[in-house]
């Protein structure tokens, strides 16, 4: 009597996640534009009128939104701004009469320690 035994499959089945767990990338097709104007530099006569438009409209917008050029700069600026604010409002914070008795309080308590 021989004993019955399991084989894998030869071919895997891919394992499919739900649509809100897997990592979608929609991403427009890379049209060729003018970046000052963001009009594509490709006409095409052969095109409907309406196609070119459209390819006008996705070019304009992809190359707005992939255009990293002063990203840096801004980025900085606001992060210098954020780290000033978050030291005004500490500075604020720990001046104050109750933080500072609490303060004085808990370093005396711990240098008082034997």
């Amino acid at each position: 009597m021989t004993t019955p035994t399991m084989t894998a499959p030869l071919t895997p089945t891919p394992t499919a996640l739900p649509s809100a767990v897997m990592p979608v990338q929609v991403k427009a097709a890379p049209v060729k534009t003018d970046p000052s104007t963001g009009i594509s530099e490709e006409t095409h006569s052969e095109l409907h009128p309406i196609t070119r438009w459209w390819n006008q409209i996705i070019g304009a917008i992809y190359s707005r939104y992939t255009d990293e050029r002063g990203m840096s700069t801004i980025e900085y600026a606001l992060g210098c701004v954020a780290a000033a604010a978050l030291g005004a409002l500490l500075y604020t914070v720990v001046t104050s009469d109750t933080v500072e008795q609490a303060l004085s309080g808990i370093f005396e308590k711990a240098l008082n320690t034997k």
